[in-house]
């Protein structure tokens, strides 16, 4: 309901994730610029009786990693600024290279396999489909 509302600064968003994104070779520039969307994020919240969650909020600067730091504030309070971030189940780093995704990819396949085979480890007599069904039942 309030997704439709949201400024012009703020592109792309869906549903509650928000992006604000700032193409520039100067950073102070870019900062300007995401300081401005954050402000104006910060301001429909509050007209709106909703919290921003500011621990959730991260910035993250895409391409050469020597161009410095981005401070952007929320109420004076500083927005932690990361080299690798999770958006809409895709995890990104500056290079977009993916090799912080597909290495999150092969963990979590390395654990599913691990809970697969812990299920048959010194069962005798359990058979591969009661096993999957046991797996698919776990958390």
């Amino acid at each position: 309901m309030y997704i439709h509302d949201v400024p012009k600064t703020i592109f792309p968003k869906f549903a509650d994730n928000l992006v604000s994104v700032s193409v520039d070779d100067d950073v102070s520039q870019i900062n300007r610029e995401l300081q401005l969307a954050v402000a104006d994020v910060a301001d429909r919240s509050q007209k709106w009786g909703m919290l921003l969650n500011v621990n959730k909020t991260k910035v993250m600067l895409f391409g050469d990693s020597t161009a410095g730091a981005i401070d952007i504030k929320v109420n004076d309070v500083s927005i932690e600024q990361v080299n690798s971030m999770k958006y809409l189940g895709m995890w990104l780093d500056p290079l977009l290279s993916f090799s912080v995704h597909i290495d999150y990819a092969v963990a979590v396949a390395k654990r599913s396999a691990a809970r697969i085979c812990n299920l048959f480890d010194g069962r005798e007599g359990i058979s591969v489909q009661l096993g999957i069904q046991l797996y698919s039942l776990s958390p």
